[in-house]
């Protein structure tokens, strides 16, 4: 019975790489522009900076350079920033928590 839970535990960690690369691409290749949250109308048409603000944050990259990028994040505790509210996913998930 424990070599089976071992087993069991042990085939999680692959499968949960597998979905969160499946859901990370497919989040990659929706049709929009994550910069069009972050950017104000107004600076919209300035294209250099548009340019720069997208490798600042490492948009240029390639998709697989990202994933591994954001995965190392999440295994130290780095969950990132909202791209709609500017603030940190781990203060989100704080205030949301003791509601579930």
């Amino acid at each position: 019975m424990k070599k089976y839970i071992v087993k069991k535990i042990l085939l999680i960690i692959p499968t949960m790489i597998l979905i969160s690369f499946l859901v990370f691409v497919g989040l990659q290749l929706v049709p929009v522009d994550p910069i069009t949250y972050i950017v104000p109308p107004d600076m919209a048409a300035n294209v250099e900076q548009i340019d720069k603000l997208r490798v600042q944050l490492g948009l240029d990259k390639p998709i697989i350079y990202r994933y591994f990028k954001w995965l190392i994040g999440i295994l130290k505790g780095d969950f990132g920033y909202s791209i709609v509210s500017g603030t940190a996913i781990k203060d989100i998930i704080k205030q949301a928590l003791p509601a579930t």
